[in-house]
């Protein structure tokens, strides 16, 4: 079967009127098919959602598109019912940077059917020798059968990619909660596909299905990077980055200091900088949660593991000289490196470590992976 995917601009479905404005019988009398507004949107909202301002209405819609706040574009009304459908009209929006994530999503959009439907063939002409390749791809074949119903890619392939995580890490994020990726994995396509490339290096990494995957892969990440969303209140940027763990499927956060911390003795002798600072929070499905605080100087390292049992202390200290010889084998000097137990609370209290970090008044990179 022969698959092509076709571009287009993100579609925006109204829900209803923001706040008490008026009712969705009255926005579909006020919208007449085929014509176009200028629109802004206000804010961003749980669920894949945004609040626009559009033809002298607020209005809340839903969209699968990751946006920022006061964008400006221009929307064509597709449909008023049973609902009203806009699309976001060409290149409107007037930030450089929107521009170019269109671009990447129209060009993205386009590639996807072709490559999809290049797996699938890889997939389907495996030869039955490679019976023990095809077991470890039933899980890939599996969600592959849900994505491929009809001429083009089924809608949902684009979610299943893990392009509407973003939304849904945004809403843990912001109210303090770190979420559970276990279901999230079971359907991420990103995650699978890493998974087999993984399985397949050993035995057939130059395999036509090697290549396949890895042109997948590729497609994918550059589609997370045209809906990459920013959060920046206070110097601070956020982003989203769905992964696999190797055999182990959960999510790390990771907290960096963007410029150094000055010497806190003040007397460096050589004039040299102080540490580059480095916190890690890691939630992994097997492992559990762990904090990982990491000091640089130069080449020399200072490193701390926190987890919240004994079971897992242990087996992070076994883990501790294969870390070591490895960052030795680079040229680093490690001055320090354990794992001490803390309360979960404590290691899982996401907000109140942001706050910490905050009080610093450092830039800050959160990364979600």
């Amino acid at each position: 079967m022969k698959i092509e995917g076709k571009a287009d601009l993100p579609i925006f479905n109204i829900l209803s009127a923001g706040g008490s404005g008026p009712s969705l019988q009255d926005l579909q009398n006020l919208f007449a098919v085929g014509s176009r507004y200028e629109g802004t949107v206000l804010d961003i909202l749980p669920g894949e959602g945004a609040l626009l301002r559009i033809a002298g209405q607020t209005v809340m819609a839903q969209t699968g598109l990751s946006l920022a706040r006061g964008l400006k574009a221009e929307f064509e009304v597709r449909e008023v019912s049973p609902q009203v459908v806009l699309k976001m009209v060409g290149e409107s929006p007037s930030e450089e940077w929107q521009k170019e994530s269109f671009r990447q999503f129209l060009t993205l959009r386009q590639e996807t059917g072709y490559i999809l439907g290049n797996v699938a063939r890889q997939l389907r002409e495996m030869p039955d020798s490679s019976s023990h390749i095809a077991e470890r791809l039933r899980p890939l074949s599996s969600l592959w059968d849900r994505i491929l119903v009809a001429q083009d890619p089924n809608p949902s392939v684009f979610n299943l990619m893990g392009l509407g995580w973003e939304n849904k890490l945004r809403t843990h994020f912001l109210k303090g909660q770190f979420p559970d990726s276990r279901g999230l994995v079971e359907t991420d396509i990103k995650g699978l596909v890493m998974q087999t490339l993984n399985n397949l290096s050993g035995s057939e990494p130059d395999s036509a299905l090697a290549r396949a995957l890895s042109s997948l892969l590729n497609l994918i990440e550059g589609y997370q990077s045209a809906n990459m969303w920013f959060l920046s209140p206070e110097g601070e940027s956020v982003v989203f980055l769905p992964v696999w763990f190797s055999k182990q499927a959960g999510w790390g956060e990771c907290e960096l200091l963007l410029d150094r911390e000055p010497d806190e003795k003040g007397d460096s002798k050589d004039g040299s900088e102080g540490p580059f600072r480095a916190l890690f929070f890691l939630n992994m499905s097997g492992l559990g949660p762990m904090r990982v605080s990491l000091e640089v100087r130069d080449k020399k390292i200072k490193c701390l593991f926190m987890v919240a049992d004994k079971t897992r202390q242990e087996y992070v200290t076994r883990s501790l000289p294969e870390i070591s010889d490895r960052l030795a084998s680079s040229g680093f000097t490690i001055l320090s490196m354990e794992c001490i137990r803390k309360e979960k609370k404590e290691i899982e209290d996401v907000s109140a470590w942001f706050e910490t970090l905050k009080k610093v008044k450092q830039p800050l990179l959160h990364v979600v992976i």
